[in-house]
């Protein structure tokens, strides 16, 4: 299955990759499924991409510190192996890699609106 996009008002793009967990696309598409698009369109100041697990970068794993049950870099990356949920602060955005749906979207989505100085986002915008 080729990669999903949706596009929130040209704010903000989401893309979730293939092979990411069929619970996780149902998730997000129940809650999203009206900025859905079928093709890339121009790219929007801000990002979300969705992964699979598996595909979360290694390369700063070493530096990595525990804190309870999960380990990270204060302001830069998240991992819970035991979750299967991983989150990477990137340039304009956020990098999730998920084997469960254990997430909202809509969180990831209202930190990113903040930033462009929209509070508050309705489900019917």
């Amino acid at each position: 299955m080729p990669n999903i996009q949706y596009n929130i008002h040209d704010l903000i793009s989401i893309t979730i990759d293939e092979g990411v967990n069929k619970a996780i696309i149902r998730d997000i598409d129940f809650q999203i499924r009206y900025f859905k698009i079928s093709s890339n369109g121009h790219p929007s100041p801000r990002q979300i991409r969705i992964a699979p697990f598996e595909r979360f970068p290694a390369a700063n794993q070493n530096s990595f510190e525990m804190f309870h049950l999960v380990e990270g870099l204060e302001g830069n990356a998240f991992r819970d192996p035991d979750g299967q949920f991983a989150l990477q602060r990137v340039q304009g955005g956020f990098e999730i890699y998920s084997d469960q749906p254990m997430f909202l979207i809509n969180l990831f989505i209202q930190l990113l609106l903040i930033e462009q100085g929209i509070s508050l986002i309705h489900a019917a915008a």
